[in-house]
């Protein structure tokens, strides 16, 4: 990983790209698109963005 940052990192190198995701919504949106923390939609999201960061350069 030091190589890595010694020969420079760009911000696609250690943030997925997060324009499709969701953010700052209020709880009543957030409950009716998600249904809740823990729900299957919720937890689907949250696989999609840990295989984004898995993916980048940086991680592998």
């Amino acid at each position: 990983m030091q190589r890595k940052v010694t020969r420079g990192i760009r911000d696609s190198d250690i943030l997925p790209k997060v324009v499709d995701l969701p953010e700052f919504m209020p709880e009543a949106e957030f409950r009716k698109r998600f249904g809740g923390i823990g729900s299957p939609v919720y937890k689907r999201m949250m696989d999609d963005i840990e295989r984004r960061i898995a993916a980048l350069p940086l991680y592998r």
